[in-house]
Protein backbone atom coordinates (compact mmCIF):
# COMPACT_ATOMS: atom_id res chain seq x y z
CA UNK A 1 0.00 0.00 0.00
CA UNK A 2 2.74 2.39 0.53
CA UNK A 3 4.42 1.89 -2.69
CA UNK A 4 0.95 2.15 -4.25
CA UNK A 5 0.98 5.56 -2.35
CA UNK A 6 4.54 6.48 -3.68
CA UNK A 7 3.89 5.47 -7.24
CA UNK A 8 0.80 7.99 -6.62
CA UNK A 9 2.53 10.67 -5.29
CA UNK A 10 5.33 10.38 -7.80
CA UNK A 11 2.93 10.98 -10.67
CA UNK A 12 1.47 13.56 -9.00
CA UNK A 13 4.55 16.19 -9.53
CA UNK A 14 4.10 15.31 -13.45
CA UNK A 15 0.56 15.66 -13.36
CA UNK A 16 0.70 19.23 -11.19
CA UNK A 17 3.59 20.65 -13.12
CA UNK A 18 0.88 19.81 -16.27
CA UNK A 19 -2.43 21.27 -14.64
CA UNK A 20 -0.04 24.67 -13.76
CA UNK A 21 0.12 25.30 -17.18
CA UNK A 22 -3.11 26.39 -17.29
CA UNK A 23 -4.59 26.86 -13.58
CA UNK A 24 -2.68 29.79 -11.29
CA UNK A 25 -1.35 28.03 -8.02
CA UNK A 26 -4.14 28.87 -5.59
CA UNK A 27 -6.80 28.38 -7.52
CA UNK A 28 -5.54 24.90 -8.56
CA UNK A 29 -4.89 23.99 -5.10
CA UNK A 30 -8.30 25.23 -3.76
CA UNK A 31 -10.31 23.69 -6.62
CA UNK A 32 -8.24 20.36 -5.64
CA UNK A 33 -9.02 20.61 -1.88
CA UNK A 34 -13.02 21.18 -2.43
CA UNK A 35 -13.18 18.61 -4.94
CA UNK A 36 -11.47 16.14 -2.69
CA UNK A 37 -13.41 17.11 0.23
CA UNK A 38 -16.81 16.35 -1.83
CA UNK A 39 -15.71 13.13 -2.67
CA UNK A 40 -14.91 11.96 0.81
CA UNK A 41 -18.07 13.07 2.40
CA UNK A 42 -19.93 10.69 0.81
CA UNK A 43 -17.64 7.86 1.96
CA UNK A 44 -17.69 9.19 5.22
CA UNK A 45 -21.41 8.79 5.96
CA UNK A 46 -21.78 5.18 4.74
CA UNK A 47 -18.88 4.31 7.14
CA UNK A 48 -18.28 6.35 10.09
CA UNK A 49 -18.67 4.59 13.79
CA UNK A 50 -21.68 5.64 15.60
CA UNK A 51 -20.71 8.92 17.78
CA UNK A 52 -17.79 9.20 15.58
CA UNK A 53 -18.39 13.10 14.69
CA UNK A 54 -19.16 13.81 18.37
CA UNK A 55 -15.57 12.61 19.53
CA UNK A 56 -14.37 14.73 16.85
CA UNK A 57 -15.88 17.77 18.13
CA UNK A 58 -14.92 17.24 20.89
CA UNK A 59 -11.44 17.67 19.79
CA UNK A 60 -11.96 20.05 17.12
CA UNK A 61 -8.79 22.22 17.97
CA UNK A 62 -6.33 19.48 17.45
CA UNK A 63 -8.13 18.59 13.82
CA UNK A 64 -8.25 22.30 12.98
CA UNK A 65 -4.07 22.26 13.61
CA UNK A 66 -3.90 19.33 11.63
CA UNK A 67 -5.67 20.45 8.81
CA UNK A 68 -3.89 23.62 8.83
CA UNK A 69 -0.66 21.93 8.38
CA UNK A 70 -1.45 18.81 6.47
CA UNK A 71 -3.95 20.34 3.80
CA UNK A 72 -3.99 24.03 3.53
CA UNK A 73 -0.11 24.92 4.37
CA UNK A 74 1.17 21.49 2.98
CA UNK A 75 -0.95 21.28 -0.46
CA UNK A 76 -0.69 25.38 -0.79
CA UNK A 77 3.23 25.38 -0.22
CA UNK A 78 3.57 22.28 -2.78
CA UNK A 79 1.77 23.46 -5.87
CA UNK A 80 2.73 27.06 -5.99
CA UNK A 81 6.54 25.74 -5.17
CA UNK A 82 5.82 23.50 -8.17
CA UNK A 83 4.94 26.20 -10.78
CA UNK A 84 8.80 27.78 -10.12
CA UNK A 85 10.74 24.67 -9.82
CA UNK A 86 10.87 21.75 -12.19
CA UNK A 87 9.23 18.41 -10.71
CA UNK A 88 12.49 16.69 -10.54
CA UNK A 89 14.21 19.07 -8.33
CA UNK A 90 10.46 19.36 -5.96
CA UNK A 91 10.76 15.56 -5.51
CA UNK A 92 14.39 15.46 -4.18
CA UNK A 93 13.48 18.12 -1.56
CA UNK A 94 10.12 16.26 -0.90
CA UNK A 95 12.78 13.31 -0.56
CA UNK A 96 14.14 14.94 2.88
CA UNK A 97 10.27 14.23 4.30
CA UNK A 98 11.80 11.53 6.77
CA UNK A 99 14.26 13.77 8.23
CA UNK A 100 12.06 16.59 8.72
CA UNK A 101 9.06 13.65 10.39
CA UNK A 102 12.60 12.83 12.33
CA UNK A 103 12.90 16.57 13.85
CA UNK A 104 9.25 17.08 14.23
CA UNK A 105 9.06 13.76 16.21
CA UNK A 106 12.31 14.45 18.33
CA UNK A 107 10.65 18.20 18.88
CA UNK A 108 7.92 16.42 20.46
CA UNK A 109 9.66 13.88 22.79
CA UNK A 110 8.82 10.34 20.40
CA UNK A 111 12.28 10.27 18.77
CA UNK A 112 15.66 10.55 20.25
CA UNK A 113 18.75 11.79 18.14
CA UNK A 114 21.85 9.46 18.03
CA UNK A 115 25.00 10.14 16.28
CA UNK A 116 24.80 8.30 13.52
CA UNK A 117 21.22 10.48 13.12
CA UNK A 118 23.15 13.59 13.37
CA UNK A 119 25.59 12.82 10.57
CA UNK A 120 22.78 11.97 8.46
CA UNK A 121 20.82 15.53 8.99
CA UNK A 122 24.27 17.28 8.16
CA UNK A 123 25.28 14.95 5.04
CA UNK A 124 21.16 15.72 4.09
CA UNK A 125 22.25 19.23 4.94
CA UNK A 126 24.96 19.11 2.10
CA UNK A 127 23.08 17.68 -0.43
CA UNK A 128 20.27 20.40 -0.43
CA UNK A 129 23.54 22.68 -0.05
CA UNK A 130 24.93 21.37 -3.70
CA UNK A 131 21.58 21.11 -4.95
CA UNK A 132 20.92 24.70 -4.52
CA UNK A 133 23.47 25.67 -5.46
CA UNK A 134 23.44 23.36 -9.45
CA UNK A 135 19.89 24.91 -10.08
CA UNK A 136 20.53 24.95 -14.06
CA UNK A 137 18.85 22.15 -15.62
CA UNK A 138 19.11 21.43 -19.30
CA UNK A 139 16.66 20.91 -21.67
CA UNK A 140 13.22 22.60 -21.79
CA UNK A 141 12.00 22.03 -18.69
CA UNK A 142 11.12 24.84 -15.82
CA UNK A 143 14.14 26.12 -14.61
CA UNK A 144 14.64 25.53 -10.91
CA UNK A 145 14.56 28.39 -8.30
CA UNK A 146 15.49 28.67 -4.90
CA UNK A 147 11.78 30.47 -4.16
CA UNK A 148 10.58 27.27 -5.37
CA UNK A 149 12.69 25.10 -3.76
CA UNK A 150 12.19 26.82 -0.28
CA UNK A 151 8.34 26.77 -0.92
CA UNK A 152 8.51 22.64 -1.63
CA UNK A 153 11.14 22.77 1.67
CA UNK A 154 8.21 24.29 3.63
CA UNK A 155 5.52 21.99 2.46
CA UNK A 156 7.22 18.98 3.72
CA UNK A 157 7.59 20.36 6.89
CA UNK A 158 4.23 21.26 7.23
CA UNK A 159 3.36 17.55 6.28
CA UNK A 160 5.84 16.15 8.21
CA UNK A 161 4.48 18.14 11.58
CA UNK A 162 1.04 16.80 10.08
CA UNK A 163 2.57 13.40 10.19
CA UNK A 164 3.55 13.38 13.81
CA UNK A 165 0.50 15.21 15.00
CA UNK A 166 -1.70 12.81 12.62
CA UNK A 167 -0.20 9.48 14.76
CA UNK A 168 -1.67 10.72 18.16
CA UNK A 169 -5.01 10.74 16.85
CA UNK A 170 -5.19 7.75 14.61
CA UNK A 171 -5.80 5.41 16.41
CA UNK A 172 -9.36 6.79 17.59
CA UNK A 173 -10.56 7.85 14.14
CA UNK A 174 -11.04 6.16 10.60
CA UNK A 175 -8.64 7.62 7.66
CA UNK A 176 -11.84 8.33 6.19
CA UNK A 177 -12.90 10.30 8.80
CA UNK A 178 -9.61 12.38 9.36
CA UNK A 179 -9.19 13.24 5.92
CA UNK A 180 -12.45 14.31 5.23
CA UNK A 181 -12.53 16.69 8.36
CA UNK A 182 -9.05 17.58 7.43
CA UNK A 183 -9.68 18.35 3.63
CA UNK A 184 -13.50 19.96 4.64
CA UNK A 185 -11.24 22.39 6.69
CA UNK A 186 -8.40 23.06 4.97
CA UNK A 187 -11.19 24.21 1.95
CA UNK A 188 -12.00 26.89 4.64
CA UNK A 189 -8.84 28.14 4.69
CA UNK A 190 -8.26 27.96 1.49
CA UNK A 191 -10.87 29.82 -0.12
CA UNK A 192 -10.72 33.47 1.03
CA UNK A 193 -7.67 33.32 -0.07
CA UNK A 194 -8.33 32.38 -3.48
CA UNK A 195 -11.37 34.22 -4.08
CA UNK A 196 -9.41 37.10 -6.08
CA UNK A 197 -8.38 34.20 -8.77
CA UNK A 198 -11.54 32.46 -8.73
CA UNK A 199 -13.33 35.62 -9.39
CA UNK A 200 -11.50 37.12 -11.92
CA UNK A 201 -12.27 34.40 -14.60
CA UNK A 202 -9.34 31.62 -13.49
CA UNK A 203 -11.36 28.70 -14.48
CA UNK A 204 -12.48 29.88 -17.99
CA UNK A 205 -10.97 28.01 -20.85
CA UNK A 206 -9.16 25.40 -19.71
CA UNK A 207 -8.57 22.51 -22.05
CA UNK A 208 -9.68 18.66 -20.84
CA UNK A 209 -6.41 17.54 -20.45
CA UNK A 210 -5.85 20.57 -17.38
CA UNK A 211 -9.03 19.76 -15.85
CA UNK A 212 -8.43 15.52 -16.28
CA UNK A 213 -4.95 16.61 -14.44
CA UNK A 214 -6.95 18.66 -11.61
CA UNK A 215 -8.63 15.37 -10.97
CA UNK A 216 -6.17 13.10 -10.71
CA UNK A 217 -4.07 15.23 -7.96
CA UNK A 218 -7.80 15.72 -6.36
CA UNK A 219 -8.84 12.08 -6.31
CA UNK A 220 -5.58 10.04 -6.53
CA UNK A 221 -3.20 12.23 -4.75
CA UNK A 222 -5.14 13.69 -1.96
CA UNK A 223 -8.12 11.11 -1.52
CA UNK A 224 -6.39 8.11 -2.35
CA UNK A 225 -3.00 8.87 -1.26
CA UNK A 226 -4.23 10.95 1.68
CA UNK A 227 -6.37 7.82 2.85
CA UNK A 228 -3.47 4.95 2.27
CA UNK A 229 -0.95 7.21 4.31
CA UNK A 230 -3.33 7.58 7.60
CA UNK A 231 -4.20 3.57 7.39
CA UNK A 232 -0.54 3.00 7.41
CA UNK A 233 0.40 5.40 10.52
CA UNK A 234 -2.37 3.28 12.37
CA UNK A 235 0.13 0.31 11.31
CA UNK A 236 3.46 1.79 11.99
CA UNK A 237 5.51 4.85 13.13
CA UNK A 238 5.34 8.07 11.29
CA UNK A 239 9.01 7.90 10.79
CA UNK A 240 8.41 4.46 8.52
CA UNK A 241 5.39 5.47 6.53
CA UNK A 242 7.09 8.17 5.00
CA UNK A 243 10.35 6.13 4.50
CA UNK A 244 9.75 5.23 0.58
CA UNK A 245 9.48 8.94 -0.09
CA UNK A 246 13.49 8.69 -0.98
CA UNK A 247 12.08 6.87 -3.89
CA UNK A 248 9.99 9.46 -5.56
CA UNK A 249 13.26 11.71 -7.11
CA UNK A 250 14.10 8.28 -9.43
CA UNK A 251 10.34 7.96 -10.57
CA UNK A 252 9.75 11.56 -10.89
CA UNK A 253 13.27 11.98 -12.63
CA UNK A 254 12.43 9.46 -15.20
CA UNK A 255 8.85 10.84 -15.79
CA UNK A 256 9.81 14.17 -15.88
CA UNK A 257 12.66 13.38 -18.43
CA UNK A 258 9.91 11.21 -20.75
CA UNK A 259 6.84 13.71 -20.73
CA UNK A 260 8.08 17.13 -19.17
CA UNK A 261 11.64 17.36 -21.40
CA UNK A 262 13.33 17.53 -18.00
CA UNK A 263 16.89 17.12 -17.13
CA UNK A 264 19.06 16.94 -14.40
CA UNK A 265 23.22 18.07 -14.36
CA UNK A 266 25.83 16.09 -13.29
CA UNK A 267 25.96 18.63 -9.83
CA UNK A 268 22.42 18.30 -9.15
CA UNK A 269 22.52 14.30 -9.44
CA UNK A 270 25.55 14.31 -7.17
CA UNK A 271 23.68 16.73 -4.76
CA UNK A 272 20.75 14.54 -4.94
CA UNK A 273 22.88 11.65 -4.19
CA UNK A 274 24.42 13.20 -1.16
CA UNK A 275 20.44 14.00 0.02
CA UNK A 276 19.39 10.20 -0.33
CA UNK A 277 23.05 8.79 1.74
CA UNK A 278 21.92 11.46 4.39
CA UNK A 279 18.55 10.04 4.32
CA UNK A 280 19.12 6.56 4.65
CA UNK A 281 21.64 7.15 7.08
CA UNK A 282 19.19 8.91 9.30
CA UNK A 283 16.67 6.09 9.14
CA UNK A 284 18.83 3.19 10.20
CA UNK A 285 20.68 5.18 13.24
Amino acid sequence: MLGLMTLIWSVNFVIGKIALREFPPLSLTTLRVILSALLLWPVFFLTAAPGEGARMWAEKKKLVWLAFFGVTLNQGFFVTGLKYTNASHASIIVSLTPVFVLIVARLHGLERFTLFKVVGLCTCMAGVTLLTLSRHPLGTGTPASVVGDALIAASSLCFSYYAVLGKEVTARYSSVSLNTVAFSIGALFLLPVAIPELSHGSLAGHSLKAWLALAYMAVFASVIGYLIFYWALRQIAATRVTTLSYIQPVLVALMGFFWLGERLTLPEIAGAAVILTGVAMTERG
